[in-house]
């Protein structure tokens, strides 16, 4: 098969402040043939917005991201997977405590997948729980990593 040079540009932002929070990520890859001819560029990205609600709302954060992602329908390694994508999604974070949040989201998302005569857009609701679980080592110790990079356990001084 035909060989490519592949040139990756990423590039990304956080602000997590959480009043507000602001996420934003860029890929651009560029693949030329080897023996000539022209190159083709694909290109990904989202911008995230979420806001800590204040006061007696705190456990809330809600939030907006937009997603993008464009490749060439000719391009001759990401091609076969024939995919322009657009999202637009809102949602809110529920914080039951530090170990137990809760999230909502609505995506409207639409698919290109086919040469550009066909649009699909897709409305979704996703719910999910995440849980996080301490003390990693078991008995109330937490692992660390020292700077001769063994894992030994960190007691607590209580």
């Amino acid at each position: 098969g035909a060989e490519f040079d592949e040139r990756i540009w990423t590039a990304h932002v956080v602000w997590e402040k959480e009043t507000p929070e602001a996420l934003a990520e860029y890929a651009r890859v560029r693949h030329e043939p080897r023996t000539g001819g022209g190159s083709f560029e694909s290109e990904g990205y989202y911008i995230q917005l979420a806001y800590r609600l204040p006061g007696a709302a705190s456990a809330f954060k809600p939030y907006a991201r937009v997603e993008r992602v464009r490749t060439p329908f000719d391009e001759p390694i990401f091609g076969g997977s024939r995919l322009n994508y657009d999202a637009r999604v809102a949602g809110v974070r529920f914080d039951f405590s530090s170990f137990v949040a809760l999230k909502a989201e609505y995506r409207s998302e639409r698919f290109q997948l086919a040469a550009p005569t066909r649009s699909d857009r897709l409305g979704s609701l996703f719910v999910q729980a995440s849980l996080t679980i301490t003390g990693g080592a078991g008995g109330g110790e937490a692992p660390t990593v020292t700077a001769s990079g063994k894992n030994e356990p960190q007691r607590s001084s209580n």
